[in-house]
């Protein structure tokens, strides 16, 4: 515990990679407040600092996996819902978020609620508050949370077979979880391929059959002995059924996987089966609950009236999916493939990204089950596809410089 490092004046924060409980408070006064109440309670995983927002930020992306509570104080922030949204974008929707205050704002708590945020605390702190609050939560005692954070459940769907949504959805889930730091879920639902587990380098269990088999008993411990661990970030749900044996799932169990899922992730990329092949019952529950979805298409006639009609039965069901479509080159270009833009006329739909052909750098990876080369072009049009899920803005040197390092390459090749 962290009462130890206030005794030795350590001024470092002490990492407690498995933490179930993190404060940061702004002031050293109700900070030790803060560590009277962990103490009292004799909270074995806890840590309590002084510090900012951005510094609970920064220790939450060395942690091993996220706490169950984390207390914020925005006492010292000018624009404390904007420091709250970027916590957000760093917090697993499934850490209970205290925010402490010196002002008792009914219109700031009501915005708070919106965001997610579990409870607000208005400073002094006094270990009883600290009790009735954080206390009665931990034993379960707390009312439940209708939660309005939620992760973003994407669906990944490739209008015929062959056309690389599989490796799209893999290289997609590892720029998310190990460029952006984001926590991500991947759903394979091919219960006799798992090509996302091979692309990811792992050995396939029957973790989604499991899971989708006693949907009723999902909880967190669960899915932390069900789901395979990628690195410190992704997690993969996946299925290799031996060619003879069947499995059909209960109605609505994969809806209520990754509603749960959603709780935990704040990425949840489903590689969904193409539509009218063998499963799509899962793949339809799938694009129930999903926000987004890319639809993987090449430049060939057929795509182009594989896209028309999935859009349309897509775009009819009720939670009205953002529909993103997405071009793969699988082969050379040639003067065979349909035009660029005769495609956007045959469809009438705008074109979000297209991927170029890469083919020795996809296959390299995938035989040895690791990232792509940074530099591969395949990999390049992942990160924009990235930013443009995040919203983050990918930095592009003004033209006067990447002009000078053009002529400076330029100058180098002569000298040499």
């Amino acid at each position: 515990m962290n009462i130890l490092k206030t005794l030795i004046g350590d001024k470092e924060p002490v990492m407690v990679k498995n933490a179930e409980f993190v404060a940061f408070v702004c002031d050293e006064t109700n900070t030790e407040t803060m560590r009277r109440y962990v103490a009292q309670r004799m909270l074995p995983h806890s840590t309590v600092e002084c510090g900012s927002i951005e510094q609970a930020v920064q220790y939450l992306r060395k942690m091993e996996r996220p706490p169950a509570q984390l207390v914020v104080d925005v006492s010292d922030s000018d624009t404390p819902l904007s420091a709250l949204a970027y916590l957000a974008e760093e917090c697993d929707p499934s850490v209970d978020v205290y925010v402490l205050g010196a002002q008792n704002d009914v219109g700031l708590y009501r915005s708070l609620l919106q965001l997610g945020i579990r409870d607000y605390l208005v400073k002094p702190l006094t270990v009883d508050l600290l009790t009735r609050t954080l206390g009665d939560a931990q034993q379960g005692k707390a009312e439940p949370l209708q939660r309005s954070r939620t992760g973003k459940v994407i669906s990944v769907l490739g209008v015929r077979g062959g056309i690389g949504a599989t490796s799209l959805c893999a290289h997609l889930a590892q720029h998310l979880a190990e460029d952006q730091q984001r926590r991500v879920a991947v759903v394979d639902l091919d219960l006799y391929g798992s090509a996302i587990s091979v692309l990811l380098g792992q050995q396939t269990n029957q973790g989604l059959m499991d899971v989708l088999q006693n949907i009723q008993g999902l909880d967190p411990q669960y899915m932390d002995r069900t789901l395979m661990k990628v690195g410190s970030r992704l997690f993969v749900l996946s299925c290799a059924l031996d060619y003879g044996d069947s499995f059909e799932p209960q109605p609505g169990s994969l809806r209520h996987l990754v509603e749960t899922l959603q709780h935990h992730f704040h990425y949840v990329l489903i590689d969904a089966q193409r539509l009218g092949a063998g499963m799509s019952v899962m793949t339809e529950e799938a694009l129930d609950v999903s926000k987004l979805v890319y639809l993987v298409a090449d430049r060939t006639v057929h795509s182009a009236c594989a896209v028309t009609r999935m859009a349309r039965h897509i775009g009819a069901r009720d939670n009205e999916p953002v529909i993103s479509i997405l071009l793969n080159h699988t082969s050379a270009p040639s003067a065979a493939h349909v035009e660029h833009k005769d495609f956007i006329a045959a469809t009438e739909r705008a074109i979000l990204l297209e991927f170029p052909y890469d083919a020795p750098n996809l296959t390299l990876a995938q035989n040895l089950g690791e990232r792509l080369n940074p530099r591969a072009p395949f990999a390049q049009a992942v990160v924009r596809l990235g930013n443009d899920l995040s919203g983050v803005e990918q930095k592009v040197a003004p033209k006067h410089q990447q002009w000078h390092e053009t002529l400076r390459a330029k100058l180098k090749q002569k000298v040499s």
